[in-house]
């Protein structure tokens, strides 16, 4: 994109900048994660917090993937979400949760929530909708 003139490019080529060449890099590397094995575990707590929250997001535009997939081939997925507080507690995150959970069952997927917090504000709209 550098090598393009137009203005837009420049500007898309600078807010990409640090996520390909700089300091949060970590999504611009071959993965050692085989999405099309029968089970698939992505872990993602040595994120630091600047890249928790897109990472989150990236996961689970993987395993929506991996449904859409799965039902067209008939058959089910099964989602586990160990400490599922983490993704309620960021708006973005949140938001993604509940409209994937509420297409899951529609598109033969079997969500599971884990957490050992589950007053993590109970009163949200969003957590209540899971």
């Amino acid at each position: 994109m550098r090598e393009q003139e137009e203005k837009e490019a420049q500007y898309i080529a600078t807010a990409l900048e640090i996520y390909v060449t700089g300091s949060l890099n970590v999504f611009n590397h071959q993965s050692n994660v085989d999405i099309d094995n029968r089970i698939v575990c992505y872990d993602i707590k040595e994120l630091g917090k600047q890249l928790k929250k897109i990472g989150m997001l990236v996961v689970q535009d993987q395993v929506w993937n991996r449904v859409t997939i799965n039902r067209a081939a008939h058959k089910s997925t099964r989602y586990y979400i160990d400490e599922m507080h983490l993704l309620l507690k960021e708006e973005q995150t949140a938001a993604y949760t509940v409209e994937i959970w509420k297409r899951f069952r529609k598109w033969g997927g079997i969500p599971t929530g884990i957490t050992q917090n589950v007053k993590v504000r109970p009163d949200r709209a969003l957590c209540k909708a899971v």
